[in-house]
């Protein structure tokens, strides 16, 4: 209650605000109904080179938060020819953990970001069944790295992914085991699938992402001046 409450505050004393994904700007109007309508702005990451991929499938996330549920990939990895990587930590920094049979998994750990790019590049597959992701970085360096992309069905991967991704329900384990199975044994699709999501992630470069926030605060720059001028003439002529 007081971070909702903090949240709506800071957004009705905003000029403007910027969410990655038109699905996360138009959930927070509905929760907050801030004064300004907000703007989509992506993310954006420098260029990643693919690499020679393995019969892989790698996912990145929290293994004790709920939201990235690894816990459905847990549970395809036993019936899989092809092994399940996952980076990320096992504990939260307070110590928290979830139980969650780790038995079929290829547990990596909290990896550097170059450690993580690297592995993106041998994996033939990257999984992220997130159930709520506001945008999905991840999701998008693995895309650069020529990775075949199955994703969970929800408003922000479809938002960006559409045509480029293998969706399923995040909900569904069972959905979730058939795409990663139908990738691993599809060799055709899978190839497509990584041709086309190289190819989405190129419209998410940093230099756009960059000139995009460049041009906000240049709008907000230009708003304010009027202000300014008008307070400057008022303590001039007091």
């Amino acid at each position: 209650m007081i971070y909702r409450k903090n949240v709506g505050s800071a957004l009705a004393a905003a000029t403007t605000w910027v969410a990655p994904t038109a699905a996360l700007r138009d959930e927070m109007r509905s929760i907050y109904a801030p004064p300004s309508p907000g703007a989509v702005i992506s993310n954006g990451i420098e260029a990643i080179a693919p690499g020679d991929k393995e019969p892989a499938i790698l996912a990145a996330g929290r293994l004790w938060d709920e939201a990235k549920n690894i816990a459905a990939l847990a549970g395809a990895a036993e019936h899989l020819d092809w092994p399940i990587r996952i980076a990320g930590p096992v504990r939260s920094e307070e110590g928290a953990t979830r139980p969650l049979d780790t038995s079929h998994l290829q547990t990596l750990g909290a990896l550097s970001r170059t450690g993580l790019i690297a592995q993106m590049q041998r994996a033939a597959i990257f999984a992220a069944p997130a159930r709520y992701e506001p945008f999905g970085l991840a999701v998008l360096e693995a895309a650069a790295a020529g990775c075949a992309l199955l994703l969970s069905d929800i408003a922000t991967f479809r938002e960006l992914w559409s045509g480029a991704a293998w969706f399923a329900d995040p909900n569904d384990p069972a959905a979730i085991r058939a795409g990663l199975d139908r990738l691993c044994r599809d060799g055709a699709l899978r190839h497509a699938l990584q041709d086309a999501a190289r190819d989405r992630a190129r419209r998410f470069s940093l230099t756009r992402t960059a000139r995009a926030y460049r041009n906000a605060y240049d709008a907000i720059r230009t708003a304010s001046s009027p202000a300014r001028d008008r307070r400057a003439h008022a303590e001039a002529s007091a």
